[in-house]
């Protein structure tokens, strides 16, 4: 592969521009450029610019990411898809209580206190059969 040597802002501009379009991905903006990965990352630890749309552009792709995920889990449990409702109540109800864990008292904001729960299975049919 070709060494990445850019001198001009308009080049490093080319390589922030390439970051953007594949949303921090830096194997197709090496490709792109005609140079290895590596390359594209030193060229990023020397110019601040660069690393900073390399961080921007992944914190964005995060979010979007999570964007559609949750968008996606709404979808889901005002369908009524049970899955979705058990995992939205485990996770953002959890707070109001909802939960498969105990509640500790380092949950945040928790003021439930432990429930001791004992079950008791009769078996109806031996008794059934006592003389």
């Amino acid at each position: 592969m070709a060494r990445l040597y850019v001198v001009h802002p308009e080049d490093r501009q080319k390589v922030i521009d390439l970051i953007k379009k594949y949303k921090g991905k830096i194997a197709p903006v090496a490709q792109e450029m005609g140079c290895c990965v590596a390359t594209i990352y030193n060229y990023a630890n020397r110019y601040k610019s660069v690393k900073k749309a390399i961080k921007q552009a992944k914190e964005t792709w995060d979010c979007t990411l999570v964007d559609a995920a949750e968008t996606k889990l709404y979808q889901a449990v005002t369908r009524g898809s049970a899955w979705a409702v058990k995992y939205a109540l485990e996770t953002k109800g959890r707070k109001r209580g909802y939960t498969t864990s105990p509640v500790t008292e380092e949950d945040e904001g928790s003021k439930m206190q432990p429930v001791s729960v004992k079950i008791i299975v009769s078996d109806q049919s031996k008794e059934g059969n006592k003389e």
